[in-house]
């Protein structure tokens, strides 16, 4: 997808969520808020039966952005979930050690989700004057939206992973500190780590010798965001 594209795209989701989640929320108590969370996406990578030569391959920007809404069922405790439009990475190499593989083989694939998340979210007492401290635990379910090829290794003429699975379910925990502005309005800053729970490679090259490679999506992110 060239720049063009891709900006656009993240324009008709990021409207799309906002829209979606004002309605939902016109009549309900709660906060609404808006997230952002640029961050280091990259993978875990396994084969069945295992030690085959395959390892997670490489580092990548990622980020998620979106709306949120949380709704308080305590005093210091929330219910949070939202729509948010992320970008993932999954890479994997095999550097043909072993001599079993004709070629070797080294790619990384873009991944784009619209995510869901249900999470708990968790305030402690004031640390100083309209301070608090947060964590957030739960899950997020995972729809792709959209995948691209993001390097392949010189030796190869296309990629070993051939298809990628459309939903996923990731955890989360997060950590940060929140700011009282004013009495309706907070902003927020801290820091969550996404952990792939779901294998996200659907199909690969059938290739003498190659096992079943499984990988995971994970996301390291700084989130930054305000409530109202």
């Amino acid at each position: 997808m060239n720049s063009c594209g891709y900006v656009n795209a993240m324009k008709k989701y990021i409207v799309s969520i906002s829209l979606l989640l004002c309605a939902t929320t016109a009549h309900a108590q709660g906060r609404l808020g808006i997230k952002f969370s640029p961050g280091f996406a990259f993978s875990r990578a396994y084969t069945n039966p295992n030690n085959k030569g395959f390892t997670a391959k490489g580092t990548a920007f990622g980020f998620k952005i979106g709306a949120l809404y949380d709704y308080g069922f305590q005093d210091n405790a929330y219910l949070s979930t939202g729509l948010f439009f992320t970008l993932q990475q999954v890479g994997i190499e095999n550097k043909n050690k072993e001599k079993k593989l004709s070629f070797a083989i080294g790619e990384a694939h873009g991944l784009q989700y619209v995510q869901l998340p249900l999470l708990l979210k968790l305030y402690t007492g004031e640390l100083t004057l309209d301070t608090r401290l947060y964590v957030e635990i739960g899950i997020i379910g995972q729809l792709r939206v959209n995948e691209y090829n993001a390097s392949l290794c010189k030796d190869q003429t296309e990629a070993f992973i051939k298809k990628f699975r459309r939903w996923g379910v990731a955890g989360q925990l997060g950590v940060g500190i929140e700011y009282d502005v004013n009495l309706v309005t907070s902003i927020f800053g801290g820091i969550s780590y996404q952990l792939g729970m779901v294998n996200v490679i659907a199909e690969q090259q059938t290739l003498t010798h190659t096992p079943a490679v499984i990988g995971y999506s994970d996301l390291f992110s700084f989130d930054v965001g305000i409530r109202f």
